[in-house]
């Protein structure tokens, strides 16, 4: 295989791989796959074959085709999808490139195209997957570029080489080792046998290590390079927003089941005692709420009227002190929707921390909300909540606020009869007969409604849709017939039971538990855990536990009941080597997101100069000290160095000991380092004069054939390599008639000590008695043309000095 032929097919590589970049930012797979075909085609008809290569009017023309393109879609296209429009006309690009018959132009043209389409790709993909892909394309195109130079340098040689000597056939001079090139004839090989398999494995070798010491280079750049103004577009998706499934503002009964089927990430949550900042691990599932639905209508719930004003948070400090508040860092993928979700109720940490811009508050709808620059960030943002107590899920929580009458109302209505019978009746029979035996207390009656619902097993939790009686509300259907159904019908029936009974309620839409990460130790919350669940008001101080009685907030707002009515589900548990692959996977991707695609330059400042500056100045401060210098002194020699200073302390016997202990141990450290370095150094010189005296050895002919050159006048320069003086020798030697035939054995013989010396190939007895005949030939050839120019000068001077006489 040539070295172009190698080229070409790298490139092709390096094109499909740069459109596979490209298609998973778009979500597009359809280009990615017309790039395969495309790269696969060309190869083989334009560049093995020649059966298909576009002239220049053609390409220009497709080229215009493929710009026009593009330009409608500009027009039609919101301004964050033209950058795809573009981007895609980068790929049109390279598709007409890859049918022209390659130049050393074409080539940079290629290889420049791809690389304007993978940092658009950048700009679109979050996914860790794009990171290892972009490993993959980094050596791709170090060895895409290595093979383009090779060959550009071998071009120019040939070129420069003239018509003279041994002229390459086509194909032969696209290659850049002259030990690559067609095997000599006295080798004894065909034409066809091309390639030297040690030398494209030392080429993949060189390039991985480069691309090794390139990747190592590029971490600590990354990390260590101050980032400058506002890095906030990094963390940002251009092509758009993930869709949200699994929750939405109005719920209609049925639709949920969508979104157990998709696992897109909805966010990451990390949670940690306030207090003490140690991990914080719950026992059972979290819920996080989104929104607050009121307002029910035939099967659809939804919540009455618009965010109203968006005032300030509240926040952690106004609260009366609580030694159960919970920091919640949260980091929110981009989806279409502006709601955020956490374990209510939360409060911002503190008013002056950054992420608190990016956040809009909803006193009416008591939601938290994306600001609108940051609809399309992949935003991190901290709270603590009160939601959480001894490890588990509160079932009641304080009321931040207490609700105005009209909300009550809103939250007591039902359903009311058009022109016929109640459309409730079968419910209100249902939770006035569970409720009837049971002593008042609102508490105590929805906790009782909640256990029918789950423990009683009288309900049925599936996700498969069921035929509702079309005649029946859809929740009078599935609390009197068909009782069946998803957290939806089950949330939806105890709201309503709830407010059959005279207790305030109201629908909670969001998100319960996610997979526990145990390396990264967060919640992964994916668009399969969409749930819904009820929240009951208690406004009577003596429907609360005890420890709130005591609270003035509690006795002020009342409390919030948190109530999940839908039935436990066994889960399919994952086998060990899935379930450990997808733990590394998910925190593979939390490491790439949020230390990668979010590294900015606050995040540098926190996790990386901050801990560096603090850790010197904790050294320095301890040095300074002298009470954590005794406690440092005591950790070494087991004791207590009573009364030790700076003046006094030193001259201390132990300490001298452990002065004098360190001394010697630097002096005989260094000694052993420089003695070590000294004997890897000898016997790095001794194998490399072995292998050189070996060398040496194997490659006289070509000392006897640069002699024999010598001896008539042709020395090899400084700067010329081995087969630069070969070409050049044969080249002058063709252009005699008496050492026309010799003129290939330089090259011949210059080719066998490439193989040789830098192919760390031996030749066989026949190819080394070739290379003794080539260069005996030569010396022969040199020396009968020498003796014939040696006696036709003294046939001239005896002519000359006969007519002298």
């Amino acid at each position: 295989m040539h070295v172009e032929r190698l080229l070409q097919v790298s490139m092709a590589a390096l094109v499909t791989l740069g459109t596979l970049l490209l298609g998973m930012g778009e979500r597009n797979m359809l280009l990615p796959l017309l790039a395969f075909i495309v790269a696969v085609s060309s190869v083989y008809l334009t560049d093995v074959k020649g059966w298909l290569q576009l002239n220049t009017t053609l390409a220009n023309v497709a080229a215009i085709a493929a710009l026009w393109m593009s330009v409608r879609e500009l027009d039609a296209l919101h301004s964050e999808r033209q950058l795809v429009s573009m981007a895609n006309l980068l790929i049109y690009l390279q598709f007409v490139l890859m049918y022209r018959r390659k130049t050393v132009r074409g080539y940079w043209m290629l290889a420049i195209l791809s690389l304007l389409q993978v940092a658009v790709a950048a700009a679109l993909n979050l996914s860790i997957v794009f990171g290892f892909l972009l490993v993959l394309y980094m050596f791709m195109g170090l060895l895409t570029l290595a093979l383009f130079f090779l060959y550009r340098e071998l071009a120019d040689q040939e070129a420069s080489a003239g018509p003279g000597g041994d002229e390459p056939t086509r194909g032969q001079g696209d290659r850049r080792w002259p030990l690559a090139a067609v095997p000599a004839g006295f080798s004894g090989r065909t034409s066809g046998d091309t390639q030297q398999p040690g030398l494209v494995w030392a080429l993949f070798r060189q390039v991985a290590r480069l691309s090794v010491v390139s990747l190592l280079l590029a971490v600590v750049v990354f990390f260590v390079l101050p980032r400058l103004g506002n890095t906030d577009r990094w963390r940002t998706r251009p092509g758009g927003t993930y869709r949200v499934i699994g929750f939405s503002e109005s719920v209609t009964l049925g639709e949920l089941g969508e979104a157990y089927e998709n696992p897109g990430e909805v966010m990451q949550v990390e949670l940690f005692d306030h207090l003490t900042g140690e991990p914080y691990r719950l026992g059972d599932q979290p819920l996080f709420r989104g929104a607050l639905l009121q307002t029910y209508d035939r099967g659809r719930w939804s919540r009455r009227g618009g965010h109203g004003e968006k005032p300030r948070m509240p926040i952690a400090e106004e609260l009366p002190p609580n030694e159960d508040l919970v920091r919640q860092v949260i980091r929110a993928a981009p989806l279409d929707d502006d709601t955020l979700f956490c374990v209510a109720p939360s409060f911002l940490v503190s008013a002056g921390y950054e992420s608190n811009k990016y956040l809009c508050y909803s006193e009416r709808t008591e939601q938290i909300l994306r600001h609108d620059e940051a609809e399309r960030i992949l935003l991190k943002f901290e709270l603590v909540t009160i939601g959480l107590r001894d490890h588990f899920t509160s079932n009641i929580s304080v009321a931040t606020r207490k609700p105005r009458q009209d909300e009550i109302n809103q939250m007591l209505d039902l359903p009311k009869p058009e022109g016929g019978p109640d459309p409730m009746v079968g419910l209100k029979a249902v939770a006035v007969q569970r409720v009837s035996q049971i002593p008042a207390g609102r508490e105590r009656w929805a906790q009782s409604l909640t256990a029918y619902l789950r423990d009683s097993g009288s309900f049925s939790y599936s996700l498969t849709p069921v035929t509702r009686e079309k005649t029946l509300d859809p929740v009078e259907d599935f609390v009197t017939r068909n009782r069946i159904g998803h957290c939806e019908y089950f949330a939806s029936a105890l709201t309503l039971m709830l407010r059959s009974v005279g207790i305030p309620a109201r629908m909670a839409v969001g998100f319960k538990g996610g997979e526990w990460n145990n390396i990264g130790r967060f919640y992964q919350v994916r668009q399969l855990h969409a749930h819904t669940w009820v929240e009951a008001y208690l406004e009577d101080i003596n429907d609360l536990p005890l420890r709130l009685r005591g609270s003035p907030m509690a006795r002020n707002n009342g409390a919030w009941l948190t109530l999940d009515p839908t039935p436990a589900t066994v889960d399919e548990e994952p086998g060990f080597g899935e379930y450990a692959f997808n733990q590394l996977a998910d925190f593979s991707q939390y490491i790439w997101s949020n230390y990668i695609m979010g590294m900015d330059a606050q995040r540098q400042q926190e996790d990386i100069y901050q801990p560096v500056v603090q850790s010197v100045e904790a050294t320095l401060e301890r040095l300074a000290d002298a009470e954590s210098r005794r406690e440092m002194m005591r950790g070494l020699l087991g004791s207590d160095p009573r009364g030790w200073t700076w003046t006094d302390g030193w001259f201390h016997w132990r300490a001298m000991i452990l002065v004098t202990s360190g001394l010697l141990l630097l002096v005989f450290s260094w000694r052993a380092a420089r003695w070590t370095a000294r004997a890897v150094m000898g016997i790095v010189r001794r194998r490399r004069l072995h292998a050189a005296r070996r060398m040496a050895s194997r490659i006289q002919f070509y000392c006897r054939f640069e002699e024999v050159l010598a001896r008539h006048g042709w020395s090899r320069a400084s700067n010329q390599t081995q087969y630069e003086f070969a070409v050049s020798a044969g080249g002058q030697l063709a252009e005699s008639p008496r050492t026309q035939q010799a003129a290939g054995l330089p090259r011949r013989i210059a080719e066998a000590f490439y193989r040789v010396r830098f192919g760390q190939a031996s030749l066989d007895n026949a190819e080394a008695a070739a290379v003794e005949q080539a260069v005996s030939d030569l010396a022969g050839a040199l020396d009968t043309a020498t003796n014939h120019e040696e006696s036709l000068s003294r046939r001239g001077k005896g002519r000359k000095d006969g007519r002298k006489q």
